[in-house]
């Protein structure tokens, strides 16, 4: 005979059986789908964004050590051969593709370099260091690596999110690397207010100092950074134009 306080055990082993397999048959239902992708799918889809680019460029991979290749676009018309080149570093999950519509605009006045980072778009995906500082080593290390076999002996970095970060880690890395301006683009939302907000203007202005301690590198001026947290989109674009009007 089954006791009153074995039936209330099983029936609630019962409605939670129950109740987990219902979530797990509804979670789906609204959940993103996990999509088989390729290398194939991949150009394709870089391809389709690139088409909206009316200037013309070239498409390599730089091998770099250990046998790894990063995928690198190259703007350069015969007016702007003179300039010093910006190079493109994307965020995390980004690639070359995401600065599609930026790509015209910037190569008007200077050569332009978008590349794959290392582990993204078309780029070698190599095992990375578990830890953080091993991690960050490779990128750094692989960006200079780049900066080699491009010849490249100055440069202008410009990144975004990931890719931001990464400019700042490598101009405090290689202080004398010929780095004559750092472009530090962050995607904040104009509606963005409060603490948190000023925390980040407060981590990146701190990032930037580091950057600065050997004097030989070049960030916005400090009222820039004071109020970048104050500029719309437009605004921020019109701080990159002034940097792209520049002679260096």
């Amino acid at each position: 005979m089954v006791s009153v306080v074995g039936v209330h055990s099983l029936a609630s082993s019962l409605w939670r059986y129950v109740d987990t397999t219902i979530r797990w048959c509804w979670i789906p239902n609204w959940l993103p789908s996990w999509c088989p992708t390729s290398m194939n799918q991949l150009q394709t889809a870089e391809d389709s964004m690139l088409r909206c680019v009316s200037s013309a460029f070239t498409k390599q991979f730089i091998p770099i050590s250990s046998g790894n290749l990063l995928w690198t676009l190259t703007f350069c018309s015969e007016g702007v051969k003179s300039k010093t080149p910006m190079v493109l570093l994307h965020g995390f999950g980004g690639g070359v593709g995401l600065w599609a519509q930026n790509l015209d605009a910037l190569s008007q006045r200077r050569p332009v370099f978008a590349l794959d980072l290392l582990g993204f778009g078309q780029s070698t995906r190599p095992l990375f260091y578990t830890e953080a500082q091993g991690a960050e080593d490779q990128f750094v290390e692989s960006i200079e690596q780049w900066r080699t076999k491009m010849g490249l002996e100055s440069m202008i970095l410009l990144g975004h999110n990931l890719g931001g970060y990464l400019a700042v880690a490598y101009s405090i890395r290689y202080p004398g690397r010929w780095v004559q301006l750092m472009g530090f683009l962050l995607s904040f939302c104009s509606n963005l207010k409060g603490i948190s907000h000023s925390l980040l203007l407060i981590l990146l202005i701190w990032a930037a100092f580091g950057a600065l301690k050997s004097g030989n590198v070049n960030v916005f001026p400090s009222e820039t950074l004071k109020d970048l947290h104050l500029l719309t989109n437009t605004e921020v674009w019109q701080v990159f134009k002034n940097i792209l009007r520049s002679e260096l």
